[in-house]
């Protein structure tokens, strides 16, 4: 098993992987704003974890949002994330990333 880390500035990008290849994604998040990392409709993996570790203890402090993916299922598809508030679902997002995976069943 593989580690790939991502982070925003691979958004865009081909990611190429096996099955069993595990995606470690780390973005920078502030969730005391209300703006969290999420999901699109349709995304075809389930995070093994979802943390949220801040920079400093000061309270408000921005910090990294890591969400980890096991990859089962070869194929292609794109994995998006945008950030938003939860109650503003019908507004365009903050900000989002997109990485684009190419999975492979190759030992």
């Amino acid at each position: 098993m593989t580690q790939i880390h991502l982070s925003a500035a691979q958004s865009g990008c081909l990611i190429e992987a096996r099955v069993g290849d595990e995606l470690v994604l780390q973005l920078a998040e502030n969730p005391t704003t209300g703006y969290r990392w999420q999901p699109e409709p349709g995304l075809q993996a389930s995070a093994r974890e979802d943390r949220f570790e801040p920079a400093a203890a000061a309270p408000g402090a921005g910090g990294v949002r890591t969400l980890r993916f096991f990859l089962s299922i070869p194929g292609r598809s794109d994995l998006t994330f945008c950030m938003r508030r939860t109650w503003e679902v019908e507004d365009q997002p903050l900000e989002r990333v997109v990485y684009h995976l190419l999975v492979r069943n190759e030992p």
